[in-house]
């Protein structure tokens, strides 16, 4: 059986994990280090639009793309080869030299445009025949509409992650109401990432459509979309969310007996009997914990202040009726006189006895006549014994 604190703890395991991998996410294209370089919403290649563009116009289009990677973007210097969009900026990259990345300025939501991009690096003289070459039939020439999805699945992703992450470190504490916040938070978490994700999701597809477009004069646009790895990792988080609640809800819901075993009243089923811990009462009936055991305790005096005063009684009954007299023990050689028998008076307070509750039951009522005989005992004559001898055997 699996214990309390065993299921609190997968289902932090779990949370904690998707923050993680949502916060990978986050990271994605910050800045030109190996890790967040290679995390990304969505990729582009443009290495065969300037060939595929000489096709369609016949024109050469020399300095189509900047061959130093580190030249500053968006101020028409020329095409990259990759660029790649992440949360808060976009980086591209050079085939000659993939390692050197050069990124923009962050921005809290950054709004994916690919055509904006692609135009401001373009330059200026090739911009215009660039833009009417690119059918205007696709939703990738639609900046509102990617921006502004892209936008919004930014801001619903990212408070997704502010909930899980609170939902986790709010389980920490285990009580039944941080409980319910928690898995409050983590529902919440799951909803928002969920519409965050499937944004992004459709932002991406619906710019993908340029893959499969052509130029106006039937020739290939050589612009390649392409998922991130950061989208991914959100579905994955997603899906780890969504498992995590099942636990959630489980400590939630037997909180009591799960994660307080020594604190709740345990029901134990021991040969067929349920046995209660009656040594735990809950805060809020310490009031009725308190009465009952007032009345226990007085209940207790009750019952002794009765059993003494049968015994008083009997006491007194006793004392009525005449005493045997004291036997004397002797030695062999000294005569015992016979034990006497006991009065009628006491036989009757024998025969007479009530019977009390919690008091000796009487003894067996025996008539006078019934009572058996006792022979006296054997006597023998006494001998004087003198100072110094010892009796004969």
């Amino acid at each position: 059986m699996v214990k309390g604190p065993v299921v609190i703890g997968i289902a932090q395991g779990l949370s904690l994990i998707a923050v993680i991998l949502l916060i990978f996410a986050h990271v994605g294209q910050i800045n030109t280090s190996k890790l967040p370089s290679s995390l990304s919403m969505v990729s582009m290649n443009v290495t065969n639009f300037a060939s595929c563009l000489e096709n369609s116009t016949g024109d050469p289009f020399p300095g189509m793309y900047q061959a130093n990677a580190s030249a500053p973007l968006g101020l028409h210097m020329g095409l990259r080869d990759t660029y790649s969009w992440g949360f808060f900026s976009y980086c591209a990259s050079v085939v000659t030299n993939v390692t050197a990345v050069q990124c923009t300025n962050h921005t809290f939501g950054y709004r994916f445009t690919p055509l904006d991009t692609m135009l401001s690096d373009i330059l200026s003289n090739s911009s215009t025949i660039s833009q009417f070459t690119i059918p205007q039939t696709t939703q990738f020439t639609n900046n509102d509409y990617l921006g502004n999805l892209s936008n919004v699945g930014f801001y619903l992703v990212f408070i997704g992650t502010i909930c899980a992450l609170l939902g986790t470190v709010l389980a920490i504490k285990h009580h039944r109401i941080t409980f319910a916040i928690a898995m409050s938070l983590i529902i919440v978490s799951i909803v928002l990432v969920l519409a965050g994700s499937a944004l992004w999701t459709t932002v991406v597809q619906s710019a993908m459509q340029i893959n499969t477009t052509t130029a106006a004069g039937g020739s290939c646009l050589g612009i390649s979309l392409s998922h991130g790895t950061s989208l991914w990792l959100i579905w994955a988080a997603f899906a780890i969310l969504v498992v995590s609640l099942v636990p959630y809800v489980i400590s939630f819901v037997s909180y009591d007996r799960a994660l307080r075993p020594h604190e709740v009243r345990l029901d134990r089923h021991v040969s067929g009997r349920r046995y209660k811990d009656p040594t735990y009462y809950p805060p809020k009936s310490r009031a009725l914990a308190n009465s009952r055991r007032a009345s226990s305790g007085n209940g207790a005096a009750g019952t002794a202040k009765t059993n003494s005063r049968a015994t008083s009684s009997r006491q007194a009954s006793r004392a009525s009726t005449p005493a045997r007299p004291i036997e004397t023990r002797q030695s062999t050689q000294v005569s015992v006189p016979a034990r006497p028998r006991p009065s009628a008076e006491r036989q009757t307070s024998y025969n007479t006895y009530s019977a009390r509750k919690g008091a000796v039951p009487p003894t067996r009522q025996m008539s006078q006549s019934a009572v058996p005989s006792r022979k006296p005992l054997p006597t023998t004559p006494a001998t004087a014994i003198r100072q110094g001898t010892l009796p004969s055997r």
